[in-house]
């Protein structure tokens, strides 16, 4: 049974979605012109995807983010459209309708996803991901990336040591480090194989030996899990200042696309 702080938010999607596209049926039958099919086609599409959305948080959560984007262009594609093929409005009333629709829909993703993401404060969490590792060897080759299997745990390692204060990075002037867009990168948008990380990430990563970085996982893993909890955090060197629940969301995150690369 999902905690309430889940199933709250991705009833809500799935229950708005749902009472929003009802009305795409009797459009359907008076839809004339390409404008107004699309209208109509967008809407039907997005009480769709938002239902999926719903039973994807709740039970399929890998297919969640991909459902949450097709969701998201639906609506904002209904709310650009159906003032200007429905209403016979300005097109800049769809825009600004749209841009409304975007920032209702990210709060509403950002809500949804925050609820839902994995944590390292999850015991359970962390116990997954020791077993998916013990299903990995040294040998396994990765499905994208050039790293192999020592080097990746190497730098996975070395973003636990960053986390908890033992590799200390310098900070990158990017606009990915203030917030909101350091979080919405962080833990809602997807991540972009093969892309950038700090070179402190990457400096030890020619020199692991696997045994020593498989236990070395586990001692981290602890180490992060038993951090008090008023103790500080650093900086992160692309997303600046992060919370304690914020490191934990990043920390899964981070493994978990690194795990996924190795087919675990």
């Amino acid at each position: 049974m999902k905690p309430l702080r889940v199933v709250i938010p991705a009833v809500v999607i799935a229950g708005l979605s749902a009472w929003g596209s009802v009305s795409a049926v009797d459009e359907w039958r008076f839809a004339s012109g390409s404008g107004q099919i699309a209208a109509t086609l967008t809407q039907a599409a997005y009480g769709v995807f938002g239902i999926l959305v719903g039973v994807a948080a709740l039970w399929r959560r890998r297919a969640l983010g991909p459902l949450l984007w097709l969701w998201a262009l639906s609506v904002i594609a209904t709310a650009a459209l159906a003032p200007v093929v429905w209403g016979q409005t300005a097109w800049t009333t769809g825009l600004w309708s749209a841009l409304v629709a975007a920032v209702i829909v990210a709060l509403l993703a950002w809500w949804l996803v925050d609820s839902a993401a994995p944590s390292l404060w999850d015991e359970g969490r962390r116990a997954e991901l020791l077993e998916r590792l013990a299903r990995l060897t040294v040998d396994t080759r990765p499905r994208w990336g050039r790293m192999n299997a020592p080097q990746m745990l190497t730098h996975v390692n070395d973003q636990f040591r960053m986390a908890i204060g033992d590799l200390p990075t310098v900070p990158e002037r990017l606009p990915i480090r203030y917030p909101p867009l350091n979080r919405l990168v962080a833990y809602v948008l997807p991540w972009p194989k093969g892309s950038p990380t700090a070179p402190e990430l990457l400096a030890r990563i020619d020199q692991s030996t696997w045994p020593i970085e498989v236990a070395t996982f586990a001692t981290l893993l602890q180490r992060f899990a038993t951090r008090p909890a008023g103790e500080g955090w650093p900086l992160h060197p692309a997303f600046g200042r992060l919370s304690r629940r914020g490191w934990a969301l990043l920390g899964y995150r981070h493994t978990d696309h690194h795990f996924r690369q190795f087919g675990a």
